[in-house]
Parts: structure tokens; sequence; C-alpha cells
């Protein structure tokens, strides 16, 4: 029997496949897979469909992972990134991430405040990870392909912070998710809700990594005829 790449779509032939775990599997600590009862999600992929997104989940294990915090899972995830450190292919990743930690933090008035990091990021991988990673999901739950070509809107929530959006809907569908059923094995590793739509053109997704890091995701229909998404077709 044929098998479905769910990330392009098209067929797998036998040279060519490979599993792809769902969330990726870098996001468990190792220690924490190593106690067993760890029962990973995977889809089947194309090696090079599966390939290409490997570098950008790699730098939101590690430019995410970074802010440990006594978070238990993160601090297992940290104690796998200091493993990789003198890996000489992942050096040009970690230079990147590196430099991205603001060791001066300024007030907007230019007043220093001691003490403080922070950290900026790359939202579009950031963001191409997370909307992989839905699109594993849509096929987990509905046996349908989400082409990444899907018109979406991902964003990162700021934790103990009041979201921010550009319009009132947006905000009001943000909490309605919230109200879903919670779903996901593994809590401290992730969990995800989703929200259809009552005229079921379009859900919404709101997904928390490592109890710490929440991201909402909104998107049209794979089969949506709007003017944007015919726009997108064509």
């Amino acid at each position: 029997m044929e098998e479905t790449c769910y990330l392009c779509g098209k067929k797998i032939d036998k040279k060519n496949r490979t599993l792809d775990h769902i969330p990726p599997k870098q996001f468990f600590p190792s220690a924490l897979i190593r106690k067993g009862n760890i029962q990973l999600i995977t889809l089947p992929a194309h090696k090079k469909c599966n390939e290409y997104y490997q570098k950008d989940e790699e730098y939101f294990r590690l430019s995410i992972g970074a802010s440990a915090c006594g978070n238990p899972i993160l601090d297992g995830i940290w104690e796998d990134i200091k493993r990789m450190v003198g890996r000489p292919k992942t050096q040009s990743l970690r230079l990147k991430v590196f430099s991205e930690f603001i060791k001066e933090v300024r007030t907007q008035s230019g007043i220093i405040l001691p003490g403080i990091v922070a950290k900026i990021y790359d939202a579009k991988r950031i963001f191409r990870v997370v909307w992989k990673i839905i699109r594993g999901f849509y096929v987990i739950e509905f046996s349908n392909i989400l082409p990444e070509q899907t018109e979406h809107f991902v964003s990162y929530v700021q934790k103990d912070t009041p979201p921010v959006f550009s319009g009132t809907k947006l905000m009001d569908l943000f909490y309605v998710t919230l109200l879903q059923e919670e779903r996901g094995n593994y809590k401290e590793v992730f969990w995800y809700r989703y929200f259809l739509s009552p005229r079921k053109d379009f859900y919404t997704w709101a997904i928390l990594f490592w109890s710490r890091h929440l991201f909402f995701v909104f998107h049209h229909m794979p089969d949506c005829n709007c003017g944007r998404c015919e726009l997108k077709q064509s």
C-alpha cells in the first residue's frame, strides 16, 4: 500500500521513505526518552521533505530551549544542547544563536537595566517550524493533508503578558481556542488545542512547548476558495 508524504502530499517510494516525529524528537530530552514508555508520534514523509526543515528545527530547540530557568524539561534540553557544543557541524548555528543574546538591555529612555539579558529570535524560522508541526497535527486529527502554502498566521504569545493581535477578532479566537480540549500525550513537553469556526472555514490552534512557550496559529481550510487563497493557488 502506497503512503503519502504529509509534507508535500505526494506518494512515497520505499527508497525515499522516512518517519518524521510530531513534534520533533529532539524536543524531548534524551533523559526522558531513555526512561522508556515514550510513544512518539510519527508520520511518513520523503527524506528530502523531512531534511528540508531539520536546520530550522535545531535552531528552534537551540534558540527557544536555551531559556531553561529551572524548568525540568528545559533543563534536560539544555543538557542535550551542551553535549552538542563541540560538534563542528553545529558551530555556525551555535554562533548565530549566541549572537542573539543582548547583554545590555535599555529602557525606551536609554537607561540600562542591570542583571537582565534579552534574547531575540529569527521569527521566520521559528514560525516555520511551528507551522510544520501544526500541519502534522492536522493530519493526525483529520487524516487530511494541510499544504504548506495554505493561508495562515503564526504568533508567539509572551508568558505572563497579555497577547497583542492586530484585531479584536483574533484576540477573541485566541481565548476561545484556549477553552478547547487539551491534547498531547506529554503535557510537560507540549500540548495543543484547536478550534473550528462555526462556518467551518478556518481553524485556530494554541500550542505550548515545555510549559513556557505558547504559539497561536490561524489558518484557512486546505480547499478554501477565498480571494487570497485562489491567488496563491493560481
